[in-house]
This record gives C-alpha cells, structure tokens and sequence, in this order.
C-alpha cells in the first residue's frame, strides 16, 4: 500500500488558524472533454490514519503508545477534518461550514473542508488514533450517487474541461478535551494528542452523472421537432433516423453531441445554427424535419411534356 505522509511537528509547529497558508501537495484528474451541468458530481475518495508520534511517521499498525489520559482526551463533533482546494478550470469549490452545509463553486480562489471518521458526535482520542478513518461519506441516496466520500456538484453553468485540481493543506490540530490540560482551558484545547503525523491512502478522485441525470426515463424520453407551430397531436411520426452526430438535448450525455469553447474557456454544447437557404435559426434534427415538410412535400417545379410515337 502506498501512502502519502503529512507532518506537522513540535519544531516550527503550524498552528490550526494557519495551515491554509501550507499546502502540502496537489493531485490532478483528467476529465472527459464533455462533463458538467445538472446531474455531474466529483467525488474525492480516500483514508486517513493519524497520531502523534512525528518521530515515528509510518503506519504502526495499532500500535501507538496509548497514555492512559487518551481515553479522556475528545474530539470534538466537526472538528476532524483537513483544509483542501478544489480547482477546476477558473471555478473554485467552497464550503467553509459543518459536514452538514452545502457548498458553492465561486471564481475566486476559496477552500473546504474535507471531513474524517466521524464528524457528528464527539469521540475519544483513541477511538482515531492510528486507525484508518475513511473520508467522512456524504453522497447518500439524497444525492443518488452510489460512491462513498466527499461529494460534489458540477457547475451547473455549461461544461468545464481539462483538469480538476486538489490541493491538501497542513494538518490541522483538532480541538477538544484534554486530561493534561489545567481547569481553565482543558475543554477547549488545541493541545490534546493533535494529528502531528497524516497518512493518506487510495487517494482519487471519480467524476460521473447521478441516479436522477441517468434514469432510464430521461434517456429514452422523445424529443419532439415540428416544421411548425403544431401540438404533439398533430404529430405524424417519421420512420427512425439516426445521426452520427446529434444535439445534446439536456437528457443524457451523448460522445455524439459537439462541444466548442466560449470566450471564458468553457465548454458548451452546440445547439441552434443558422441556414441560410431557410433563414431559420435550430437545431440539426429540427432542420432536417423541416427541410422534408417544407422542401419535400410539395414539388418546387413540374415538367410536363407529351411522347410521341
């Protein structure tokens, strides 16, 4: 197993208000040339083990030296958790709350946090130390995304493409109850035990499109084109046609839609284009049925003539 170490020790010790100010390494993610809008998600997989012996910066196995006053020392609830940055593009995710809040993308730089082991009740020390504490999972059915980690929304704005960047800042000493502490300030230490050793494993980061944006609905849905005004009822259907290349029609993503650049270097999808023999601004399929009602159905020009013997 390989593991990425983290260190935050006694000598030039970063403290929990300035470890934003550290980021100790980056991890980038390719994504597919067409991802985002409604329904896309990232989530950020991983496991972190933490404890206290800096001199001892590796796995021990269960093995760290528990003193007696760990089983009361605490975390606090919300208080387990490492400050990271998201980027993608020119779109920062931000989420400076509990593990209850829901973030927002914003286009100056910003920072979350990603939560660890349990964040909803306060825990002994012991109960984190030198454990695997998976990254506290918040997709849920609320989200309908089967993965477990931190989950979070596409812009729903367009598409983005290139890169998706996580950075991961200092260890942050968690707050809490500690024995050795005096009366005045033991409920409401720094001090108790703090993570001065991190080790992450399987870090990842997984794109894709959740229950709701992939129903079998949505994707076998019609969408219906007419040359005119008409309702649906007035709709005779035509025989099927198949495009190798297609307009994405906010259903399911297709690799057969077209996608182009705007001028803030966002991916969108082609839409309506103009003809200039019709004068008509739509879509591909929507041109091409009006072509057949109004070009085809009638004929622009007879001949007529008689044969003679």
């Amino acid at each position: 197993m390989n593991y990425i170490l983290c260190l935050n020790q006694d000598t030039n010790h970063i403290e929990h208000d300035k470890v934003r100010n550290y980021p100790f390494f980056k991890i980038k993610k390719s994504v597919p040339t067409i991802f985002g809008g409604d329904g896309g998600y990232i989530v950020i997989k991983g496991t972190v083990i933490r404890h206290y012996m800096y001199n001892a910066p590796f796995p021990m196995n269960g093995t760290v030296y528990r003193h007696k006053d760990t089983k009361k020392t605490s975390i606090y609830a919300n208080e387990g958790y490492i400050w990271a940055q998201l980027k993608w593009g020119n779109h920062y995710w931000k989420n400076e709350g509990d593990y209850k809040s829901m973030g927002d993308w914003v286009t100056t730089p910003a920072y979350f946090k990603i939560y660890y082991g349990d964040p909803t009740a306060e825990h002994r020390v012991d109960d984190w130390q030198d454990k695997d504490s998976p990254f506290y999972n918040n997709c849920g059915s609320l989200w309908g995304v089967d993965e477990n980690g931190y989950y979070v929304p596409t812009p729903p704005d367009g598409n983005l493409n290139g890169e998706v960047e996580l950075t991961i800042f200092a260890n942050k000493d968690t707050k809490g109850k500690w024995a050795r502490n005096n009366k005045k300030d033991k409920k409401n230490s720094y001090s108790g035990y703090p993570p001065k050793v991190m080790l992450f494993k399987g870090l990842d980061i997984t794109v894709g499109y959740s229950d709701d944006a992939m129903n079998e609905d949505a994707a076998s849905a019609d969408t219906y084109y007419c040359a005119d005004n008409s309702t649906q009822d007035n709709v005779r259907q035509m025989e099927e046609l198949k495009f190798k290349i297609c307009t994405y029609d906010n259903k399911t993503p297709s690799y057969s839609t077209v996608d182009y650049l705007d001028n803030a270097g966002k991916s969108q999808y082609l839409d309506n284009t103009y003809n200039l023999a019709t004068k008509q601004y739509l879509r591909q399929e929507h041109h091409l049925v009006y072509k057949l009602v109004n070009q085809y159905t009638e004929p622009r020009a007879i001949l007529e003539f008689n044969l003679k013997r």
